[in-house]
């Protein structure tokens, strides 16, 4: 799994640096806000909700486009145990804004994938999976000033993961699969002149 994360993280450099040849104005933001996932799905009905962090690089592409290289971390709790599981992302998300007659408001609607890591610790045993996601992303950017953005948004995932690792040793038949909604809030700053 490691090599397909090197490549998907390639991917999303290679894209993110070739993209100005594309962009209308070529603006980037950095950007970075808190959120609410819940796991939801058979596989994933002992997680809790729980909250996390998610940052952002992005650039805008021409005609209202944009594409954004992401890093997300959130932490579940397991019912019925003081254990948690942390989930680690890391992915690109195009998107398409839409203008409306109030300039200070601004509709998107895009999609997302990413590469995840599960990881949990208990009684000094360590587990771990990777996966996958893919989903919808939307919402509404608030803009602040021409800079400065509040971001608010829903995202609605397909996830997968492989089997799980106790202590680097694969445990065969222990992948799992469901859906993810998040609801994130955040703020977005805008780089450059």
């Amino acid at each position: 799994m490691q090599s397909k994360f090197k490549i998907f993280a390639a991917l999303i450099a290679l894209v993110m640096i070739a993209s100005p040849a594309a962009a209308d104005n070529g603006d980037m933001y950095l950007g970075g806000n808190l959120g609410y996932f819940a796991l939801q799905g058979d596989d994933f009905e002992a997680a809790e909700a729980g909250f996390g962090v998610n940052g952002l690089v992005r650039r805008e592409l021409a005609n209202d486009w944009s594409l954004s290289g992401i890093a997300q971390w959130n932490k579940h709790g397991i019912d019925g145990s003081s254990d948690d599981v942390s989930v680690l992302a890391f992915g690109a998300e195009p998107r398409h804004s839409f203008t409306t007659s109030n300039p200070m408001m601004r509709p998107y609607l895009g999609a997302r994938g990413a590469w995840l890591r599960q990881s949990s610790s208990s009684a000094g045993i360590d587990s771990k999976a990777s996966g996958w996601a893919f989903g919808l992303v939307g919402g509404i950017n608030w803009q602040v000033n021409p800079k400065v953005a509040i971001e608010t948004g829903l995202n609605w995932n397909a996830i997968s993961f492989g089997d799980v690792e106790v202590d680097g040793t694969s445990v065969n038949g222990t992948d799992s699969s469901g859906k993810g909604l998040a609801f994130t809030t955040g703020i977005v700053v805008g780089l450059g002149q």
